[in-house]
């Protein structure tokens, strides 16, 4: 656990640097408290509450930094989609974010965090406006939000079936021809 000391954030950073160092004791599985984010931050732990009502609300700040940076990664991999055919790409980028950041993916989707702090709730109906863009380009004049969820779904259960083990991941590349054989399976004609 890499502690930071006092003066190691700036004036006006402190709030960035209780996101880091909450992050980081999620990712290494150490206990998450405020009191323990505010020790890694060099801080008393008062000072949290200078941004964080309480622990529910930095776990939102968190998991509504894990939703911006999962859409950048699928709108990267949107670039090369032409078609429904290459939808996978994103279904493989979703998984592979989600296997590179676990203890942030599981903050976002299964952890209670609060349903009404403006940053996650917007971060998270970013990705829902993106998956129904997407959608809506590779099936022109579909603006069914049933053939979104769908499509959502598939990546997110396909994720957590890697993620949880059930699937293997024995040889690199695996995973991904495992997507892209799934997506080909329910999307024949893409």
């Amino acid at each position: 656990m890499s502690t930071l000391r006092r003066g190691d954030y700036h004036h006006g950073d402190l709030r960035r640097t209780l996101i880091r160092s909450g992050r980081e004791l999620l990712t290494t599985g150490e206990n998450f408290s405020l009191r323990a984010v505010a020790k890694m931050a060099g801080v008393s732990p008062t000072a949290t509450y200078r941004h964080f009502a309480d622990r529910k609300a930095l776990e939102s700040a968190i998991a509504g930094q894990g939703y911006r940076e999962l859409h950048e990664r699928l709108a990267g991999a949107a670039r090369e989609i032409t078609g429904l055919g290459d939808g996978w790409k994103i279904a493989v980028a979703y998984a592979s974010w989600a296997l590179e950041n676990p203890a942030i993916f599981s903050l976002m989707f299964t952890t209670d965090c609060d349903p009404c702090a403006e940053e996650r709730a917007h971060a998270a109906a970013e990705i829902r406006e993106f998956f129904a863009q997407e959608v809506g380009r590779w099936i022109p004049g579909s603006e069914n939000n049933d053939r979104t969820v769908a499509i959502w779904s598939f990546m997110h259960g396909i994720t957590l079936l890697h993620a949880e083990g059930k699937l293997s991941t024995q040889r690199p590349g695996e995973m991904e021809e495992r997507i892209r054989g799934s997506w080909e399976t329910i999307f024949p004609e893409g």
